[in-house]
């Protein structure tokens, strides 16, 4: 059996739906793909800083006062939580003042 016209439209459709798929996420990835990374950067640094606070907090305050040490900590850590919750903003398409602009999650919402 040959193959018909229609099987080989069918193909030929099919190869231009992954084609346009592939094209599609790389260069979304090109255009967003740098603005994550710089993101994901400032999001590691606000974790490397809070841990460096802890650690360092764990030898320079008094061992006996627990308390101290939580409120060195507790502020460490709301402020490693603020500066999360701003990124996820700003990947979810928020900005840093909180204006919102397109997102891929919105325009399917």
């Amino acid at each position: 059996m040959g193959k018909t016209d229609t099987d080989t439209h069918t193909q030929r459709l099919a190869n231009v739906v992954v084609g346009y798929a592939l094209l599609g996420a790389v260069v979304f990835r090109a255009v967003e793909g740098p603005h994550e990374d710089r993101i994901q950067r400032q999001v590691t640094n606000a974790r490397q800083r809070a841990v460096d606070v802890a650690w360092n907090a764990t030898f320079r305050v008094n061992k006996l006062d627990t308390d101290q040490w939580k409120r060195a900590v507790h502020a460490q850590v709301k402020k490693f939580q603020k500066e999360c919750m701003v990124a996820i903003r700003v990947l979810e398409g928020a900005d840093d003042d909180g204006d919102t602009h397109f997102s891929y999650r919105r325009s399917t919402a």
